[in-house]
C-alpha cells in the first residue's frame, strides 16, 4: 500500500513554500516517498503545480527521526539543526557567490523536524556510481569534480563561520559553538586515545600526548584554515550530475566549522566514513589533491604557503588515524 504524506506534514510544507514564493500561487500535487520505512530520516519527493515560473517544479522534503536507541529526542534535534543551518548557511552564501555545490534551501518545521530543499532531479547519481564502474576515464572525471566542488565550498565558506553559527544557534540555543566543539571533543577523544594505547600496552609518553593535543589543536581550534566543513563527505553524500551542472554535496547532519583539511584529505584517508572506498592511484591523488589546493586558494591565503599547508594536511591525516 503507497505510503500517505501527514496531512500536518502536508499543511506545514504548503504553508512554508507559500510564504517562500509569495506572491504566487502554490499546491501540492503529489508526493513519492524516496526512502524505505525503516530508515532513520525520511525523504520524500514533492511535485507542485503553479501558474509562475519562479516556482519548482518539486522540492525535496527530508524529516529527521529519532533512532530507535535514542533515549531522548536530543540527538535528532542536533542532527537536524546542522543539517537545517549547513544547507540554509550554504545556500545563502553561494547564491551571493553565484556558485552551486549544495542544493537550494527553501524553509523548515522544527515541530517535525524536517527541512524543504531543491529537487536536484531524477534519476539521483551520486558519486558511488562513477567510482563503481569499470570505466576508468569516467571514475577519474567525477573525482575531478568532485575535488573541484569540495575546494569551491569551502572557499565560499571561508571567513563566514560566525554567519553559521548564528543560524544554528538561532534553531538551536543548546548546539556548541567552534570553540565549545574543540574542548568538549579534546576532552573526549583524548581518554580514547591513552586506553587505545593502553590496550596495545605501549608506553604513552607526554611527548605523544603533546602532539595528539596538537593535532585536535590544528583541526578544532579556529584558526587559518577554518571553514564550514562537511564531516561526512563520502561518495553517498554527493550528488553528480555527469556533467556541465557539476554536483552538490548533500547531508549537513555534521558539519561544523573546523580545519578545510578535514574533508580535504578524504581521498589520502581512503574516504574514512564511506563504505566503497579503497586506495586511490597515488599519481592520481596527487593530480586531485592539486585541483582542491587551487580552488582553495582563491580565498584561503594560507593554502599558498606550502609549510602551513602541509602542516595542516599532516595534521588531518594524523586526525583520521
Amino acid at each position: 500500500m503507497p505510503r500517505e504524506m501527514p496531512s500536518a506534514v502536508r499543511q506545514k510544507t504548503l504553508d512554508i513554500l507559500r510564504e517562500r514564493f509569495k506572491p504566487a500561487d502554490v499546491d501540492i500535487d503529489s508526493a513519492v516517498y524516496l526512502s524505505e520505512p525503516e530508515r532513520r530520516n525520511v525523504l520524500m519527493r514533492i511535485n507542485l503545480t503553479s501558474t509562475s515560473e519562479s516556482v519548482p517544479k518539486s522540492v525535496i522534503l527530508k524529516q529527521v527521526l529519532r533512532r530507535s536507541v535514542d533515549t531522548d529526542d536530543k540527538e535528532a534535534d542536533a542532527r537536524f539543526a546542522r543539517d537545517w543551518a549547513g544547507l540554509e548557511f550554504a545556500s545563502s552564501v553561494h547564491e551571493s557567490e553565484s556558485v552551486h555545490t549544495t542544493p537550494l534551501f527553501y524553509g523548515s518545521d522544527s515541530a517535525q523536524r524536517f527541512i524543504l530543499i531543491e529537487d536536484l532531479g531524477q534519476p539521483h547519481v551520486s558519486l558511488v556510481d562513477s567510482l563503481l564502474t569499470s570505466d576508468r576515464d569516467k571514475a577519474v572525471s567525477a573525482l575531478e569534480r568532485y575535488m573541484t566542488t569540495l575546494g569551491d565550498f569551502h572557499a565560499t565558506t571561508f571567513g563566514h563561520s560566525d554567519e553559521y553559527v548564528a543560524i544554528l544557534k538561532r534553531i538551536n540555543p543548546e548546539a556548541k559553538t567552534p570553540e565549545e566543539d574543540w574542548i568538549s571533543t579534546t576532552e573526549l577523544l583524548m581518554p580514547q586515545v591513552a586506553s587505545s594505547i593502553g590496550l596495545l600496552e605501549l608506553p604513552l609518553s607526554e611527548d605523544f600526548t603533546d602532539e595528539a593535543r596538537q593535532v585536535l589543536d590544528s583541526m578544532l581550534k579556529p584558526g587559518p584554515f577554518t571553514v564550514l566543513t562537511h564531516g561526512d563527505i563520502a561518495p553517498d553524500n554527493v550528488f553528480d550530475h555527469e556533467g556541465e551542472r557539476g554536483l552538490q554535496l548533500i547531508d549537513f547532519e555534521c558539519c561544523a566549522p573546523r580545519n578545510a583539511l578535514l574533508d580535504g584529505t578524504y581521498l589520502r584517508m581512503s574516504i574514512p566514513t564511506g563504505w566503497c572506498a579503497k586506495a586511490i592511484p597515488d599519481e592520481l591523488l596527487v593530480h586531485c589533491e592539486s585541483i582542491y589546493r587551487t580552488a582553495l586558494e582563491k580565498a584561503v591565503p594560507e593554502a599558498s604557503d606550502d609549510l602551513a599547508y602541509s602542516i595542516a594536511y599532516t595534521h588531518a591525516c594524523a586526525y583520521h588515524v
